[in-house]
């Protein structure tokens, strides 16, 4: 940038001069600073390119209670389960993740603040949610079901006029209060089985992850599960909506083909969580 200096009177005036190229700079160092600007944005753009969008594992964030599903001491097995299914889809789908721990009232906010890329979680997809965030298909069911005595027949619930059934909380109730039912209230699991057995009550509404253990362990040669969970309620995985289908469409295609292949149904037997 050359500027003449003209002196006019015991002063000094500067006057652009005209480059090589034919450009004429107006300010002292402007062509340098403009020059140099466009350098910087230049690297920033090469460098910019160079990055991958997503070049780590994907962390996927639960909370080992699984709290607020009322497991009873399953935490271990249910933890299980999850673990060999996740390792199993990542299999099939090339899914790169890593699981880490995290609090049942911190999840949503580490999804949000994209310290977490996926949840697994028994948030229910209400409209409101499903606004912000994207479910996959139940991986595990949580929803009530009916535990019967291993010798009586279950041909329906309106064949079940004048039997009673046990039930824990008035959302259960719901489900079954128009059929011809009987319902008891109880607040004890035990005591509600303990009847069930004695022939005091014909049936018991309990979550599945309270009654398929029971069942297959301490009440397997009396009881028995003889309905599917009455809602679809469960544990899910969760992204956020703006995230982009790859987590969800492997993890959804995975779970998939292995209900499809019976290796799904042998998790649930391997950690006594399948009927």
């Amino acid at each position: 940038m050359d500027f003449l200096r003209n002196k006019q009177g015991g002063g000094e005036t500067l006057a652009p001069r005209k480059t090589a190229k034919g450009r004429f700079c107006w300010g002292l160092g402007l062509c340098n600073y403009l020059e140099l600007l466009s350098l910087c944005c230049l690297l920033l753009l090469l460098a910019g390119c160079g990055k991958s969008n997503h070049t780590g594992p994907s962390r996927v964030a639960f909370d080992p209670t699984w709290y607020p599903v009322e497991v009873a001491g399953n935490e271990a097995r249910i933890n299980g389960f999850t673990n060999d299914l996740m390792m199993q889809i990542a299999e099939i789908g090339s899914l790169n993740y890593l699981l880490v721990n995290g609090q049942w009232d911190d999840l949503l906010l580490g999804l949000d603040r994209k310290r977490y890329d996926a949840v697994l979680t028994s948030l229910y997809p209400y409209n409101f949610y499903q606004a912000r965030y994207a479910f996959s298909k139940l991986f595990l069911p949580t929803g009530p079901v009916l535990v019967m005595r291993i010798d009586d027949e279950f041909s329906g619930w309106e064949k079940m006029g004048g039997k009673e059934v046990a039930v824990f909380s008035d959302n259960d109730a719901t489900l079954i209060q128009s059929y011809p039912i009987i319902l008891r209230e109880y607040d004890q699991v035990s005591t509600a089985l303990t009847h069930l057995v004695e022939g005091r009550v014909d049936g018991v509404l309990l979550g599945t992850l309270l009654a398929v253990p029971y069942v297959n362990d301490l009440y397997r040669t009396s009881l028995k599960v003889v309905t599917s969970p009455l809602t679809d309620e469960g544990l899910r995985l969760v992204t956020r909506k703006d995230a982009g289908p790859r987590v969800m469409k492997k993890f959804d295609t995975g779970l998939l083909l292995l209900r499809e292949d019976g290796r799904y149904d042998e998790l649930l037997h391997k950690w006594t969580l399948g009927q």
